[in-house]
C-alpha cells in the first residue's frame, strides 16, 4: 500500500480537493494498489512517495509517457493518411460532378432526331415523336387527301389476273 505526501511550491494552495478527496499540505496519506491516483500521484512533482526511488519513479513515468506518445503519433499518421484519403476521393467526386454537369449541358443542346438516335444506339426505346424532314419516314402534309395502296403487283395478284384473262381492271 503506497503512501504519500502532498508537498505544493509556494505559489500552490497548501489544501486541494482531487477526485472527492482532500489533501493537505505535509500529512501524510495512504492508498490502495488499485486506486487511479496512484498512478496519478506517482512521478507527480507536488506530490512525494514514501519508500520510491526517484529515479525508479522517474524512468516509470518515462515509460508510460513515452508509449503514450508513440501511440499519439501512430493516431496521427492513421488520422492524416485518411483524410489524404478522403480530400482525394472528395476531389474525385467533385470532378465526376463537374464532368456530369457538362455532359448534361452538353446532351440537352441535341435535336429530337440525335436524341432518339442516342437511345436506339443504347437499346433504350423511348417516346417516339412524329420524324422531322431528312430522317426515315418523314412525310410533308400537303393537305392532298385519298389514294391509297393498291395490292402488290406480280403474278396472283388481282391486277394481274384481270390483264391475263383479258378483262378490264
Amino acid at each position: 500500500m503506497p503512501s504519500f505526501r502532498y508537498n505544493p511550491t509556494a505559489d500552490e494552495p497548501d489544501v486541494i480537493r482531487t477526485q472527492g478527496r482532500t489533501f493537505t499540505k505535509g500529512e501524510a496519506f495512504d492508498l490502495d494498489d488499485n486506486d487511479p491516483l496512484v498512478r496519478k500521484f506517482r512521478g507527480h512533482p507536488q506530490f512525494e512517495e514514501k519508500g520510491a526511488k526517484a529515479e525508479e519513479v522517474n524512468k516509470q513515468q518515462a515509460e508510460a509517457n513515452a508509449k503514450a506518445r508513440d501511440k499519439v503519433d501512430s493516431e496521427r499518421k492513421t488520422v492524416s493518411e485518411a483524410r489524404e484519403k478522403a480530400q482525394a476521393a472528395l476531389a474525385k467526386a467533385e470532378a465526376d460532378e463537374r464532368r456530369i454537369v457538362l455532359t448534361e449541358r452538353a446532351l440537352g443542346e441535341l435535336s429530337p432526331a440525335e436524341q432518339r438516335a442516342m437511345e436506339q444506339v443504347r437499346g433504350v426505346k423511348g417516346e417516339d415523336g412524329p420524324p422531322v424532314p431528312g430522317e426515315q419516314g418523314y412525310r410533308q402534309d400537303d393537305g392532298v387527301t385519298g389514294g391509297g395502296v393498291t395490292g402488290t403487283p406480280g403474278v396472283g395478284g388481282p391486277n394481274q389476273q384481270a390483264k391475263a384473262e383479258n378483262r378490264p381492271q
